[in-house]
């Protein structure tokens, strides 16, 4: 690992693979772990192998864990051997132009120390010759359990940016990021002029911590697709989807039959994202300049049109396109396409 700044005392290594250009597919903690779950499906798919990991130092907790219970905050030695902080390097031998390093943590570091390890993480892979960081996640939308996510993207330059739009994966949105691992490996190669994509997924509002197959199922195949591997045997996602469906419509069951008003809140709210998701479905058939926008969206179509005949309006149609939710942005997107994000100079 000739050249590798970061401290080697805390380097834990089993191997030292010579790697082609490799890729780092990489996550840490976040929404419903859905990007380390991703990560981690990936590694063992492939079979890639342990070859290194760090040691926790002091970048993580002191030695107990927190919960809340019945409005009582309660701590409690951590247990040998639990909750142990990992954070683990594999790698894969693909045969093509590019190697694949893989990078999991299994636990949030101590916040001061979030941007050293991110930047530790960092300077290991580039000791192999790293090429591109890939960090798939997700975040929290107005979507129903049912419906396939949408994917989103964002980039470190504008070369990678439109090479995602060339794979119909749009900007992702403006959104409150939390500055976890997973945002501080981005920015921290932003920062080391290290070339990367975000991948971040939908999933429910309404189940911001359960297991989510579905977007790790679309993030497994983008990722496969832009490593260039040669995609494997993807069945047993779609078993453990049908497995999570059917506990969800037992759990739905159940919820039906409470004359709470609150239940009958949230299955109406189901109701109206069902009906949106079959239009929605609907529209997919038609030809973009065929979609009928909302009447809550006719602003922006007004705002557009003022802004093509006037560079003045330019700006306003920004502000108002980052400001919509994320499926309105979407919807402006496939109405729209390439000529509004032209419009705007790429800064939806």
């Amino acid at each position: 690992m000739a050249g590798m700044k970061p401290d080697e005392k805390l380097l834990k290594s089993y191997s030292n693979p010579q790697l082609k250009e490799p890729f780092l597919v990489a996550a840490g903690p976040g929404t419903a772990n859905v990007g380390l779950r991703t990560v981690s499906y990936l590694q063992e798919k492939l079979g890639a192998e342990l070859f290194a990991e760090i040691e926790p130092g002091d970048f993580f907790t002191p030695p107990y864990s927190f919960t809340f219970r019945d409005g009582l905050i309660e701590t409690a030695p951590i247990e040998e051997g639990e909750q142990k902080p990992r954070n683990r390097f594999y790698y894969w031998k693909s045969g093509q132009s590019h190697d694949i390093i893989f990078f999991t943590g299994n636990t949030h570091p101590l916040p001061g120390k979030v941007p050293e390890l991110a930047g530790y993480v960092l300077e290991v892979a580039k000791g192999f010759g790293l090429k591109r960081l890939y960090m798939p996640g997700a975040f929290l939308a107005d979507i129903h359990h049912s419906s396939e996510p949408t994917l989103y993207g964002s980039a470190t330059n504008d070369e990678l940016r439109q090479y995602l739009h060339s794979r119909h994966i749009v900007d992702a949105p403006s959104m409150n990021i939390a500055h976890n691992l997973n945002a501080w490996l981005l920015g921290m190669a932003k920062s080391k002029d290290i070339d990367a994509i975000g991948l971040v997924s939908e999933i429910p509002a309404y189940k911001p911590e359960e297991r989510n197959i579905r977007a790790c199922r679309v993030l497994v195949r983008a990722l496969l697709q832009m490593l260039e591997i040669e995609a494997p045997d993807l069945s047993d996602l779609d078993t453990l989807l049908a497995e999570e469906d059917k506990r969800t419509e037992l759990q739905l069951g159940e919820l039906r039959e409470s004359a709470d008003e609150r239940v009958i809140d949230f299955l109406h709210y189901l109701d109206v994202l069902a009906e949106r998701e079959q239009q929605a479905s609907k529209d997919r058939g038609l030809l973009p300049s065929e979609l009928e926008l909302p009447a809550s969206l006719k602003f922006i179509e007004e705002l557009y049109a003022q802004a093509k005949s006037d560079p003045g309006k330019v700006g306003e149609l920004r502000l108002a396109v980052q400001q919509l939710g994320s499926s309105d942005r979407l919807l402006i997107m496939r109405k729209y396409g390439e000529e509004i994000m032209s419009l705007l100079g790429y800064q939806v």
